[in-house]
């Protein structure tokens, strides 16, 4: 089912070298951003992974999220979390850079990725780099690069040491007088628990499955917040409504379920938390223009 890119699924996609490092506790890997074989001018579909990612890269390219896009043209850190849906638009053909990717598990008990500002909202986690930034970073990715192939025993708990590092290089670079933007003002903090909340219902593994928060006032009362304040706070970060964040997450997993499974209309419904499927139908055609099941035929 398409939603959630796994592990596995990234490296199949993988050109050149084969990327294996599997450990005991947790993931950790180095990836070539000329080894991904992305189409030029196309964005990828919205995914989850189930896998943290931080890239340097350099190159002309845009990276949407639900409600926000980030344009980058030239070097810059992207910090991704596994429970943001995100696409990445390749525009300029020559693209170059390093991308960690690794799981909670591997910075566990030590730290996890949450503790550090950039892993806490997609509104700041695209940092553009200065060229003294940049040629820093570049020397600490390679590093990990040259370490990771390297025989070193403790070479893992030196690379958890360099991937923190990282981590504090796009925290401090993000810092003004010495204080964090991220997640430094209520909106930003509310914002980040709306999104974690209604990510946490995706994806939709089986048709029995079945998502119980699917308006503004039920995120709402689970947020303990008043929904004209929750819709304020997410207007304000985003630029988008509450109802249309929620509607734009239903649509994509609509979408997903169509393209990737054989269920029916009737049990995709109700596990996008629809009462009825023509109720379905007419929130389907509403954001997209045709129905669900002409939509699925398009795809045959």
């Amino acid at each position: 089912m398409k939603g959630l890119m796994r592990t596995e699924e990234l490296y199949s996609s993988l050109q050149g070298e084969i990327y294996d490092n599997i450990i005991p506790i947790g993931h950790f890997d180095m990836i070539k951003v000329e080894d991904l074989p992305v189409e030029q001018g196309k964005a990828a579909e919205y995914l989850r992974r189930s896998y943290y990612k931080v890239s340097l890269v350099n190159g002309h390219s845009k990276i949407h999220y639900p409600g926000q896009s980030f344009e980058i043209n030239g070097p810059a850190l992207v910090f991704t979390h596994p429970n943001t849906p995100y696409k990445w638009e390749r525009i300029s053909k020559q693209q170059r850079g390093h991308i960690c990717v690794f799981t909670a598990g591997f910075l566990s008990p030590l730290t996890k990725p949450e503790d550090f500002s950039v892993y806490q909202s997609a509104d700041k986690s695209v940092i553009p780099l200065n060229e003294t930034l940049s040629l820093k970073l570049e020397r600490l990715f390679m590093e990990m690069s040259e370490e990771l192939r390297g025989s070193y025993r403790q070479k893992y708990e030196l690379l958890r040491n360099m991937l923190t590092e990282v981590f504090h290089q796009g925290q401090k670079s993000t810092a003004i007088d010495g204080e964090q933007r991220i997640g430094s003002n209520a909106n930003e903090r509310l914002t980040y628990q709306f999104l974690e909340l209604m990510e946490g219902q995706f994806p939709i593994d089986n048709s029995a499955q079945k998502i119980m928060l699917t308006s503004p006032g039920a995120f709402a009362a689970k947020l303990f917040v008043h929904v004209n304040h929750l819709n304020k706070a997410l207007h304000k970060v985003t630029g988008s409504s509450t109802s249309q964040l929620i509607n734009q997450r239903l649509l994509l997993e609509a979408k997903n379920l169509l393209k990737g499974t054989r269920w029916t209309i009737n049990e995709i419904s109700a596990a996008l938390g629809f009462d009825e499927s023509n109720h379905f139908s007419t929130f389907f055609k509403r954001q997209e223009g045709i129905n669900p099941a002409k939509f699925r035929s398009n795809i045959d």
